[in-house]
């Protein structure tokens, strides 16, 4: 990334979560790896990788924000954030949530018509083979599925 995102008092910002973006990490090719559901971050949603910021006050290297964890704290707390970790700046908070939420979208979308074409072309070949396990296990107990056949 060439430099980072021009923030400012009052705005919104869409930032990666701390523990969602290692240090040092470049922002442009984090991005990308959410062309897959989550990112790499499978079993996390948009909510946790991502947080939405009311920035109050602005520093060379981080950020100060309320933050708003409706799963711990209904009353909005102050966080100091790095400036690496912000992906948009905003006017608003729905305009923040959008966006999030389509940018989440993307991997999600594109992660389940992967798995389900994969599905659709592996479906005849796991009716066979499961099919000749089947069969295999037959003849190794035939005293058993004797009576079966």
């Amino acid at each position: 990334m060439s430099g980072l995102v021009d923030i400012e008092a009052g705005k919104w910002v869409l930032a990666f979560d701390q523990p969602y973006l290692f240090p040092g990490a470049d922002l442009a090719e984090w991005l990308e790896k959410f062309t897959i559901w989550g990112g790499g971050w499978e079993g996390f949603g948009a909510k946790e990788i991502f947080v939405i910021h009311e920035v109050t006050e602005v520093r060379p290297k981080t950020y100060t924000a309320f933050h708003r964890s409706r799963r711990y704290n209904p009353q909005p707390e102050i966080v100091r954030a790095p400036r690496t970790h912000v992906i948009q700046a905003f006017t608003s908070e729905a305009e923040a949530i959008a966006a999030r939420d389509k940018f989440h979208a993307i991997g999600v979308e594109t992660t389940e018509a992967i798995e389900a074409e994969a599905r659709r072309r592996v479906a005849k070949f796991a009716e066979r083979t499961k099919a000749s396990a089947l069969r295999k296990i037959h003849r190794c107990f035939p005293h058993i599925y004797r009576r079966c056949a």
